[in-house]
């Protein structure tokens, strides 16, 4: 009998458990890049160019931009 109390009560906690975390939301940012990368085709030695690549925040939370590398 004592086992059975023991699985009941690991269920009910079990359940509780798996009720109250899908009741949290996690926010989460989702960055959103059309364009991955661009090529510049040929380029004169000592141009100076420049191109803008739009990062769109689709996510929830703030999103930060820790490191950026070149290619």
């Amino acid at each position: 009998m004592r086992r059975v109390w023991m699985v009941f009560m690991l269920l009910l906690f079990m359940g509780i458990g798996v009720a109250s975390a899908g009741a949290q939301e996690i926010k989460r940012p989702k960055a959103l890049v059309p364009e991955r990368e661009f090529d510049f085709k040929g380029v004169d030695e000592g141009s100076v160019l420049e191109h803008a690549f739009v990062i769109r925040n689709e996510g929830e939370a703030h999103l930060n931009i820790l490191d950026v590398k070149t290619g």
